[in-house]
């Protein structure tokens, strides 16, 4: 496998387009898989992708240790992970179709080394190999740092579009395609929790700055336009050398159940084997871990009769943990606490620019008037003031009656507002 910094990802513009949610670390498995496709070859489906926590950790900066025990948890939960790719028909009607399958065939964790070996479903080559026309590429090292997976998502979604550096979104649209359903139905919760994190990320991480505008039908917000360029330095379209030859020959069944930690602890809480692999190969392994932990807890003090039993009744009834679902909740909301300020500095730093902006604007149209023509523009400001604040700007040579005859000047020019300054100038 090349270096992952350097990997390119190619995708069918139908998969990028396409319905389906998954986590950061489930998104990160897929790209550096996807990243070892060639693009001008045929693949079958029995050729096996492989990627390690180590990877992962090194591209996208993060702690070795976590990203052992994310990946893991993670490998289990993909093959159950779906996507809905929308696609036409070669019939004159043009009828569309929607393809409905997972992402992968088989998965398999490797303990000992750390790593994932899948193979893709077959229904899912089409969109990542033999890619002439109608795709979408971009390096795996801008989306690598990102811990939004709507920021991966709109970001996919802005590359498709790279060349035109422009693109409208229907809302509904993207709420089907980002797979959020009726989750923060207000928009003002909706730019909060899903676009404004993403944009700032895109803008952190990425090779490309990006703003938006939003555009009303009637009454209500119903699209997002996107507006987006590369960063200074970094070239449209660059490309990196292709990803070389991957190894066809990694085989190997499923790894014996035994090697699981959740499934030793089971057994050893006293759960029946069978029970334990139907727990272990139908729940997240995160969920298993949190009544595990819970029910081992309570069992201490003496509180639980029968421990098996409590087991499986709280995995198979979505029991979690009620602490370390706060404690996932505080740290969730101190993060997004994080992001709104940044983002909350940043538009404050732009607001400013944008006066001085206005400001010179209107010095340099008072450069191009005489005298006279200044005194009668001066009146006219003066004129539009009460008594009180005539009084403020008799004297005329303070700062902040400079400040407001400047903004009353620039009110009079063809200077343009600030969502169009944003735009014009790239700036958010």
């Amino acid at each position: 496998m090349p270096a992952l910094e350097q990997a390119l990802i190619y995708k069918s513009n139908s998969l990028v387009e396409a319905s389906y949610r998954l986590s950061v670390i489930e998104q990160r498995i897929i790209l550096a898989c996807v990243s070892q496709v060639r693009r001008n070859e045929t693949i079958t489906d029995e050729v096996m992708y492989s990627v390690s926590a180590k990877d992962l950790a090194v591209l996208s900066e993060t702690d070795e240790k976590t990203a052992y025990r994310d990946l893991k948890e993670a490998a289990l939960r993909l093959k159950r992970r779906e996507v809905r790719i929308e696609k036409e028909t070669n019939s004159k009607k043009r009828r569309t179709q929607t393809l409905v399958c997972g992402w992968v065939q088989s998965i398999m964790y490797v303990e000992d080394e750390g790593r994932v070996c899948l193979r893709f479903n077959k229904d899912m080559l089409p969109y990542l190999s033999r890619l002439t026309e109608q795709f979408t590429k971009y390096q795996l090292k801008a989306v690598a740092r990102m811990d939004s997976a709507y920021a991966i998502r709109i970001y996919e979604l802005l590359s498709q579009w790279r060349d035109k550096q422009k693109r409208e979104m229907e809302i509904a649209w993207l709420r089907t395609t980002l797979q959020i359903g009726d989750k923060y139905p207000a928009i003002k919760d909706f730019k909060k929790r899903v676009i404004e994190p993403a944009v700032a990320q895109i803008n952190e991480h990425s090779d490309l700055t990006v703003s938006y505008t939003q555009r009303k039908t009637g009454r209500n917000v119903t699209h997002l336009t996107f507006i987006f360029a590369p960063k200074a330095g970094t070239k449209p379209n660059e490309t990196v050398p292709e990803a070389k030859d991957i190894p066809t020959d990694i085989r190997a069944a499923n790894p014996p159940l035994e090697t699981d930690e959740n499934f030793s602890r089971l057994l050893s809480v006293g759960v029946h084997a069978d029970t334990a692999r139907e727990l272990i190969q139908g729940y997240d392994g995160k969920r298993i871990q949190q009544v595990l932990d819970y029910s081992e807890r309570k069992n201490r003090e003496n509180t639980v009769k029968n421990l098996a039993g409590f087991v499986v009744q709280g995995i198979r009834k979505g029991f979690r943990d009620e602490e370390a679902e706060k404690r996932e909740q505080a740290a969730a909301e101190a993060k997004r606490k994080q992001e709104e300020e940044r983002s909350k500095k940043r538009m404050e730093a732009l607001a400013g620019q944008y006066k001085e902006y206005g400001r010179e604007r209107a010095r340099e149209y008072l450069a191009t008037l005489d005298e006279g023509q200044i005194s009668v523009l001066w009146e006219e400001f003066y004129n539009s003031h009460d008594q009180a604040t005539q009084n403020i700007l008799l004297k005329r040579k303070g700062n902040i009656a400079k400040d407001m005859f400047l903004s009353y000047v620039r009110k009079k020019l063809p200077v343009p507002d600030f969502g169009e300054w944003l735009e014009k100038n790239n700036a958010a």
